[in-house]
Order: structure tokens, then sequence, then C-alpha cells
């Protein structure tokens, strides 16, 4: 049975680290807006007190094409233990954020690594523009997502 839980930034690190920045150092795994008070960080893990296995950061951070005052929120940091994969952990952190992004009343946007496309556009996420490469992480497309009216 798994256990959706509300968790720091700090909580997040180890799967940052390990699945998202491998070889990379720690202080990589520190996202800008982690100390924002509107920042959440929904995880799961399979039994109480058990290790975290899935994760995903939501950040209030407008684009350069948004207006800066506007409800826009980013998701990122979703990561999945690999052990745990294809088992909807991931869909239960995604759909957890998409559902606080709604009720603060925005939209979301995210960098999405290539071989996970198919998985956010299945939650409703559309792909903008043409995939490209984040220096040291690998492909990426921006995909954004907004509640139905």
């Amino acid at each position: 049975m798994s256990e959706l839980v509300l968790v720091s930034p700090a909580d997040c690190l180890d799967l940052r680290s390990r699945i998202l920045r491998p070889g990379q150092p720690l202080k990589a795994c520190n996202y800008p807006g982690d100390a924002d008070p509107r920042c959440l960080n929904a995880a799961v893990r399979l039994e109480d007190d058990g290790p975290l296995v899935a994760i995903g950061t939501l950040h209030h951070d407008p684009r350069d094409t948004d207006d800066a005052s506007s409800e826009v929120w980013r998701i990122r940091g979703m990561a999945v233990e690999e052990s745990c994969r294809r088992q909807g952990l991931g869909a239960q952190v995604l759909k957890t954020l998409q559902a606080v992004a709604e009720a603060r009343g925005g939209g979301v946007w995210a960098n999405v690594r290539t071989p996970a496309r198919e998985f956010y556009a299945a939650h409703g996420f559309v792909a903008q523009g043409e995939e490209y490469e984040l220096p040291g992480i690998g492909p990426h497309v921006l995909m954004t997502w907004r509640p139905a009216p």
C-alpha cells in the first residue's frame, strides 16, 4: 500500500541526486524556489516511515513569456525509484501537483525529459516547441498543462 506525503525539499535530495543528477554534486539538486513557502513537495512511500520512492516539486515560477504576477507553476524534480516504476506512483505525485496548481488558480509548465513525454501527455500536458538539450542532463521538451475551464 502506498502513502502520499508532503515533504521538505531536503527530503527529496536523495532521489533527486540518484535519479535525476547522478554523478553531479548534491548542490545541483537544490532548486531555486525550494525555500519559497509556496513550494510543495509531494512524495510516495510504500510503507509507514519507509523511504520515499516517488517525488515531485511544484514551484511558483512564471516563464519569461508569462506575467510575473500570474499564477503559473512549474513541476520539476519528478523522480521514481527504478524498481517502483510503472505502478502509478509517479502519476499519484503528478496528479497531486496538478490539483494543487488548479486550486491555486494556475497552469503548469515543465521541462520534461523526452523519455517521459508520453507519461506527461497522458496526464493532459501538451508539448510546446521542439526538443532541446539541457547541458549535462539530456534531451527535454517544454510541456504545459492548464486545468479544464
